[in-house]
């Protein structure tokens, strides 16, 4: 993975780093890395892969921005976690910023 795949990325030290997509450009280009890491955790689900996720968005994203963070071992793709970042507010008191 290079620099230019994520929209923001910190190093955790020498071997890990994680990558954060926020924009749906960027989440489209993730598309292989996504993909692959699915077929290599060895059970088919198709509620796993990109084109899902990426119709799920399209209909459900709404007011939300993204939020996915992939961590990298040795600049190698091991973990995806999709998220989504809303505000929110909590009782009708204090907005929150929400992580889906």
């Amino acid at each position: 993975m290079t620099k230019e795949s994520f929209d923001k990325e910190y190093t955790l030290d020498d071997t890990y780093s994680i990558g954060i997509v926020d924009t749906f450009e960027r989440f489209l280009a993730t598309k292989d890395i996504w993909d692959s890491l699915v077929e290599k955790q060895g059970s088919h689900e198709p509620f796993l892969c990109h084109d899902w996720f990426k119709i799920w968005l399209k209909h459900f994203l709404g007011d939300a921005t993204l939020f996915i963070l992939i961590m990298c071992r040795n600049n190698v793709p091991v973990l995806i976690a999709p998220l989504m970042r809303k505000k929110e507010r909590y009782k009708r008191v204090a907005v929150v910023r929400k992580l889906n």
